[in-house]
């Protein structure tokens, strides 16, 4: 009987496995990308890339649906796929190569954890290998609630990513600034100061 009931539970434990991890690889797929046409007059066309960051437990879906829109409409197109693993491994699919308005669309492959600390290495990581190894070195930036908490500080505890990166417009979307860096923060005082730094606010 207690054989039975211990086989029972080690084949359930099995199968939720099995689904968590079919599940979590259907998560991290890129959006598609789409080519785009000059063709929107309200739009003016660049190619300094924006990078899409999501918050705690995003997913390839988090950007998915804004990205399928801004591609028919004619405003962007996703041209990087970028996951990056706990352990800082990057993996980059796409090109950006003769693109109009490219989006960098960042895929944490285990975004779970309960502080936002250890993404932010991941996320340095990452601007690591486009600086190095697609030779980026102006950026947009869209970051979604710890997204964008992630992105300030790799942006005030790395100087050599301020260097070599010039961040041009950044949005923040809900991201808890005042609670992680106080409300006297440098960043703050600063960013309120920069028509170009969109930041809604949560407490």
């Amino acid at each position: 009987m207690v054989k039975r009931i211990l086989k029972g539970l080690i084949l359930t434990l099995l199968i939720a496995t099995m689904l968590f991890l079919t599940v979590q690889v259907f998560l991290i797929q890129g959006t598609p990308s789409e080519n785009i046409k000059k063709t929107n007059s309200h739009v003016k066309y660049s190619s300094t890339p924006t990078l899409l960051i999501p918050g705690w437990g995003g997913s390839g879906w988090t950007y998915s649906k804004f990205i399928k829109l801004v591609q028919k409409e004619n405003v962007a197109q996703n041209a990087l796929v970028v996951r990056v693993s706990p352990d800082c491994r990057v993996s980059v699919t796409g090109s950006l190569k003769n693109k109009a308005n490219p989006l960098i669309q960042v895929i944490y492959t285990w975004n779970y954890d309960t502080t936002f600390k250890p993404q932010v290495k991941e996320l340095r990581a990452v601007l690591e290998t486009l600086h190095d190894q697609y030779h980026v070195d102006r950026l947009n930036v869209i970051g979604h609630s710890y997204g964008g908490t992630e992105f300030i500080h790799v942006l005030f505890e790395d100087a050599k990513i301020r260097r070599e990166i010039q961040f041009e417009k950044v949005i923040l979307l809900g991201a808890l600034l005042r609670r992680v860096l106080g409300p006297a923060s440098i960043f703050i005082r600063t960013c309120l100061n920069n028509p170009k730094m969109i930041i809604t606010r949560r407490s």
